[in-house]
């Protein structure tokens, strides 16, 4: 069976889906549990870019409350990465997936990103839930 080529992740948040919307767009935010964006377009076809404009990419989709889905470019040397961001109710609170895809045949970059989507993951659960991120600033 061949290995799977995308990463993927399930969080269960105690919050809203508005609440983790705010958490996944809103540039000040994403600068607590992810790293400052260096540009931030919210709309179709926006730029996203973050590291300085060193990991780059389009804002492909959006659907306010419930999906989020754009492209990234980290390395000149790396395939153009597609993440994908699908919020769904779950009583009063939310349940995020994410999809990170497009590794293409660079084994090295699915594996840099296996190992860190589970850090990103719980800081990103411990910020919606409680407004503090477990490590804050830019650490990506």
């Amino acid at each position: 069976m061949p290995a799977t080529r995308e990463v993927r992740l399930t969080l269960w948040l105690r919050a809203t889906p508005s609440q983790v919307w705010s958490a996944l767009t809103d540039g000040r935010r994403i600068a607590r549990w992810y790293t400052p964006p260096h540009a931030h377009e919210l709309r179709k076809g926006g730029n996203w870019a973050f590291r300085d404009g060193g990991s780059t990419g389009r804002v492909l989709e959006l659907k306010r409350n419930a999906r989020f889905v754009h492209s990234q470019k980290d390395d000149p040397d790396y395939p153009v990465m597609k993440l994908e961001y699908t919020i769904k109710p779950w009583g009063k609170d939310a349940v995020l997936q994410v999809r990170h895809s497009g590794f293409g045949k660079n084994a090295f970059v699915l594996k840099c990103w296996k190992g860190i989507w589970p850090f990103i993951g719980c800081n990103l659960k411990t910020f919606v839930e409680t407004g503090k991120p477990l490590r804050e600033g830019s650490w990506a």
